[in-house]
């Protein structure tokens, strides 16, 4: 079964009749997040169908960033948090943390969205000259958990990301080509950087997944996902 009707829970729709596994793609999405309510919310639905999943293989999507443990906002303290309820309540968690993660570029508050959309718009922003993000678009999330699914134990938590970490600046500038318009943005001085251990992933892929990683693959990514 699917929980969740957005972006990500509809991208696992295969999912939505097989009752041996429980794909959980609710709650917060947004990383600036404050709100209790909202974190209250995602747990409550959580914990709710972690009731129901004796002998079923159960998946939570967290985030990449929970390696950087100086830089945690609320969301990430949520996110961990999520993580450890999982870990606690199943007896089969398969935990996959995500990057900036993107599908069909739309109007959405995730950093690649907004950018697109800062930019075809005409609209001022601030970027930060020291900021690099990993990334991943959400069919190759699909094919890798698809495949993970049936290869592999569960009780684990494995980071899903292309091994590039591109600033903030390159992925602006990949944006602009893109959209075919020049960005107007300011810049902060501000560092953040995290360095994720992708040997996992990559022994996985290895001989299972039929995926190039390399410099290359935001730009030959989201050309395939332009509006």
């Amino acid at each position: 079964m699917v929980v969740g009707g957005g972006q990500l829970g509809k991208a696992f729709s295969n999912y939505l009749d097989d009752f041996d596994v429980i794909i959980f793609a609710s709650g917060v999405s947004d990383s600036n997040e404050t709100r209790r309510s909202e974190f209250d919310r995602e747990k409550e639905l959580l914990m709710e169908h972690l009731k129901y999943s004796c002998g079923k293989k159960f998946v939570y999507f967290s985030s990449c960033a929970l390696i950087d443990e100086a830089n945690y906002l609320p969301y990430y303290k949520h996110k961990f948090e999520m993580e450890a309820l999982v870990e606690n309540n199943s007896g089969n968690s398969y935990i996959f943390r995500l990057p900036q993660l993107f599908g069909k570029l739309k109007r959405h508050p995730t950093l690649i969205n907004y950018l697109y959309y800062k930019i075809v718009d005409g609209e001022e922003f601030t970027i930060y000259d020291e900021a690099y993000r990993y990334v991943i678009n959400l069919e190759d999330v699909v094919s890798i958990v698809n495949r993970y699914l049936l290869e592999k134990k569960g009780n684990v938590i494995l980071d899903i990301a292309n091994p590039y970490a591109y600033s903030i600046l390159e992925i602006v500038e990949c944006l602009e080509v893109m959209a075919n318009k020049k960005a107007v943005y300011n810049i902060s001085k501000k560092h953040e950087y995290y360095s994720l251990d992708l040997t996992p992933l990559m022994n996985f892929m290895s001989d299972k997944i039929d995926l190039k990683f390399s410099k290359n693959y935001l730009s030959e990514k989201l050309e395939a996902n332009l509006p």
